[in-house]
């Protein structure tokens, strides 16, 4: 079945005859329909929750931005990451893609300008781009996408724990990314779950509180269900165990499950605390200090 998967999907062939050394992982063909469908417009908004290192970024920031811009060379994609280092990285390696003879004999593209932060694709009508990189929180004004492609927006684990980075990069989402997008514009979120706060957990929270805003399918893909592992010729299933066992069950549910844990302490549970509009009445009054500090 994955094969044939693998031999219907054009974006999955792109990226064989591109690279020939990527490896066509049943998820990743899974995931490959699922782009495919975005750039029909069939999909308008995307989140795809996958673990580390399992071949997320090559596969949907690099050889599908190529891709769609061989099918629409009048169209601008924006590819977002944590930082801008990696941002220009994907850019590079997009802009490499396109140069290959490999890539030419398809969609014979000549690039108009150089570098990393934005360029052209030759003979575009308009001013606009052809791809702009930026890093989360970074200025993307006077730019607008008809592809926005958001790849893993935190970095690490003090960065999703910190609430100020976490309000940071949802409000940049808000004022800044999605303002970018034109009208029948699309945006795939790429990420590792690290916090149930997210910037996906935000958006989500966001489409189920109103029904205007903007409704999201999204694939999960566990790096274990039923103890079969997503990706088992690279990772096998007591690979994963170990890496359970090393970095804790709440790191490895948040990860490689893509489903975050609420944090909850050993004596006082974080449900039991509630807001309240009007003080309660209370029956008992319990004091506590620190002495060590």
């Amino acid at each position: 079945m994955l094969h044939r998967r693998s031999a219907r999907s054009q974006v999955i062939k792109f990226a064989q005859y591109t690279m020939p050394i990527f490896e066509p992982a049943g998820h990743l063909c899974l995931l490959a329909e699922k782009l495919e469908a975005v750039e029909r417009g069939e999909l308008k908004r995307l989140m795809v929750f996958l673990p580390p290192r399992h071949g997320k970024t090559e596969l949907c920031s690099i050889r599908f931005p190529a891709w769609y811009l061989g099918k629409h060379p009048q169209n601008s994609v924006m590819g977002c990451s944590y930082a801008e280092t990696l941002a220009y990285t994907i850019s590079y390696a997009i802009r490499e893609t396109i140069s290959t003879n490999r890539y030419q004999k398809l969609w014979p593209l000549q690039l108009d300008t150089s570098g990393a932060t934005r360029w052209q694709i030759a003979g575009k009508q308009d001013k606009r781009s052809s791809y702009i990189a930026a890093g989360v929180g970074g200025g993307i004004t006077g730019e607008g996408a008809d592809l926005m492609i958001i790849d893993d927006p935190v970095k690490n684990a003090e960065e999703a724990e910190s609430l100020t980075y976490r309000d940071k990069a949802y409000l940049w989402y808000r004022t800044t990314a999605r303002t970018r997008l034109q009208p029948n514009g699309s945006i795939v979120l790429i990420m590792t779950r690290w916090h149930v706060d997210d910037l996906a957990g935000r958006l989500l929270a966001d489409a189920q509180r109103d029904p205007e805003a903007d409704q999201w399918h999204v694939i999960n893909l566990p790096a274990l269900k039923d103890n079969q592992a997503l990706w088992a010729n690279r990772y096998p299933s007591p690979v994963l165990q170990g890496i359970r066992a090393t970095i804790g069950s709440k790191s490895f549910e948040s990860l490689y499950q893509g489903n975050p844990v609420q944090a909850s302490g050993n004596i006082f549970k974080r449900e039991w605390w509630q807001y309240y509009r009007e003080r309660p009445v209370f029956q008992y009054k319990v004091h506590s200090w620190d002495t060590a500090f």
